[in-house]
């Protein structure tokens, strides 16, 4: 598997941004996206070994799912969750406008085996 940065972003026109500069900057590495945080978790528990970089969103939309449902896609606290019972691997950013949970995911980290890499927060402008 070659080097893959691993993204949770469930924004259309963010995730399109992100890949034009990753493409540019990265173009030997492989880019997962995802819009879900149990499926990222799901890949990552598969793959992470071949992660080089992971980037957390915070805030996931709702969306529409079958008989009118709602399906919820969760939180990027419930990946960063994973990743501190995970040793520690490559650098995480967290890329979120919501600076409260931010936050509490950096704070994830504390006492976990991400202390080399961390989570290092970026807030992400509206």
């Amino acid at each position: 598997m070659e080097p893959t940065i691993a993204i949770l972003e469930d924004n259309a026109e963010r995730r399109e941004a992100m890949e034009r500069l990753l493409a540019m900057h990265f173009p030997g590495n492989s880019r997962q996206y995802f819009t879900s945080s149990s499926v990222m978790v799901g890949w990552l528990r598969a793959h992470l070994s071949g992660v080089i970089f992971i980037s957390l969103d915070h805030e996931l939309e709702l969306l529409p799912g079958n008989g009118g449902r709602v399906v919820d896609c969760g939180t990027g606290r419930e990946v960063a969750d994973f990743l501190a019972t995970q040793p520690d691997h490559c650098p995480v950013v967290i890329h979120s406008t919501h600076s409260p949970a931010a936050a509490g995911m950096e704070m994830v980290r504390a006492g976990t085996g991400w202390a080399g890499h961390g989570f290092s927060p970026w807030r992400a402008l509206a």
